[in-house]
């Protein structure tokens, strides 16, 4: 397993090769923040299934701060310690993203998952459409690699947030959302799916109203070719996931919101 639970939430909204109805093209380099704010902290229990068993292994917490140019989102995953004999995971991911077109400015990667160790830091220039990248094993080792980009683009975190400032209610069900991220030194042209609203009921959270979205993963990191993942975001101004199954090259996974605070807005979803 070449990546973990982490990677795997962090991939939950994008897809490669989607069939729809209809593809709708949204300004990949400016969208206006309506949904999140500093101090919103969302944390997710991790599962595996292993054998028909659901196994929890972790937990992963997305907060939020800001300033007055900019976002900071510092995302930190870890397994539980009864765990860690199985695949210990210890991971920090970071994006500094502008206020003002909510892109990435600066992106930071490292981890630790078992033997597999990662370091990656990105400088974004999405005026001049170039970055640069120090990659490799730990800090020490990264090597400098620079690219240039074609259009704007979105880092592992930051396309998170930006996803949930579209607005849906100005899609059908079933149209392709097309967006850009950049991660190992490669650039991915990536789309999403919004299927339909439909009410979910989220463990120890109560039933809500939901979208849910179908993205289909990046082959050859923690999923197998044509892998679908299922994605629930609430049904409201706040539009935080709720809950993420996908299988996996071995096994399946689910990722289940166990608690929130700073929202922006009442979590009007959640059903009495």
């Amino acid at each position: 397993m070449k990546n973990s639970f982490l990677f795997f939430l962090l991939f939950a909204f994008c897809s490669l090769e989607l069939s729809a109805q209809q593809t709708q093209e949204v300004d990949l380099c400016q969208i206006d923040n309506q949904s999140f704010q500093g101090g919103e902290k969302l944390r997710f229990r991790i599962y595996y299934n292993w054998k028909f068993v659901w196994v929890p292994a972790g937990e992963v917490e997305f907060s939020v701060e800001e300033d007055e140019t900019d976002y900071h989102v510092e995302v930190i995953g870890k397994t539980y310690a009864a765990y860690e004999n199985f695949f210990k995971v210890d991971d920090y991911y970071g994006s500094r993203i502008d206020k003002n077109t909510l892109l990435p400015e600066y992106f930071l990667r490292n981890v630790e998952e078992g033997s597999y160790n990662r370091y990656d830091s990105i400088l974004f220039d999405q005026e001049s459409l170039h970055l640069e990248s120090y990659w490799g094993k730990h800090r020490e080792d990264a090597e400098l690699n620079e690219f240039d980009m074609v259009g704007c683009v979105q880092d592992m975190v930051s396309i998170l947030y930006f996803v949930r400032n579209l607005d849906y209610n100005s899609y059908a069900d079933n149209t392709i959302i097309p967006v850009s991220i950049f991660f190992d030194k490669e650039l991915y042209p990536l789309k999403m799916e919004i299927n339909k609203r439909e009410k979910k009921k989220i463990k120890g959270m109560g039933k809500f109203k939901t979208i849910k979205l179908i993205p289909e993963a990046v082959d050859g990191h923690v999923f197998d070719e044509d892998t679908k993942m299922d994605v629930w975001i609430s049904d409201d101004k706040n539009k935080i996931p709720l809950l993420i199954e996908s299988p996996l090259t071995i096994g399946s996974a689910k990722a289940v919101l166990i608690k929130h605070e700073g929202l922006r807005y009442p979590l009007d979803a959640k059903l009495k």
